[in-house]
């Protein structure tokens, strides 16, 4: 089972990084 992460913040660029980094280690979206 994945493990979910909500990131939230108002730096569109930021956020996409971090989703990517996290869907990397075996998170999802």
């Amino acid at each position: 089972m994945k493990g979910r992460v909500l990131v939230v913040d108002d730096d569109t660029a930021l956020s996409e990084m971090l989703g990517i980094v996290l869907s990397n280690e075996g998170f999802e979206p």
